[in-house]
């Protein structure tokens, strides 16, 4: 049974869902400086897991939606999974384009991939 007016606001439930989501990546990721420095070798094992993490956030922010009976939480769980997944992706592309620069590519081609949506 739900305690009527504690952190039932939208505020409440927002941030409540927000850190859920920061739990649930934190418990599906390592670190996005672990991430940037271990890109070049697995990247694709690293993508796979921000993805399941991402998965989950939104399961989660739908669940509580549904219980609750409006969308705040699943706009929580929505803005960590947003902000969650673009730091990660930037962490693998940076981490990515410090090798290809390591290998001759050059501070060019490391801006360019540290920013762009995919690996040049």
């Amino acid at each position: 049974m739900a305690i009527r007016g504690l952190a039932t606001g939208a505020a409440g439930l927002f941030g409540i869902y927000v850190a859920v989501g920061y739990d649930v990546m934190s418990a599906t990721n390592s670190s996005p400086q672990t991430t940037e420095l271990f890109a070049s070798d697995r990247a694709d094992t690293l993508r796979k897991y921000v993805i399941l993490g991402d998965v989950q956030l939104l399961g989660f922010g739908i669940f509580g939606s549904m219980l609750e009976g409006n969308l705040w939480p699943l706009f929580g769980s929505v803005t960590a999974g947003v902000l969650l997944h673009a730091m990660y992706q930037h962490a693998l592309y940076a981490g990515q384009a410090k090798t290809a620069q390591q290998k001759g590519g050059g501070a060019q081609n490391w801006a360019r991939a540290a920013w762009s949506p995919s690996p040049s």
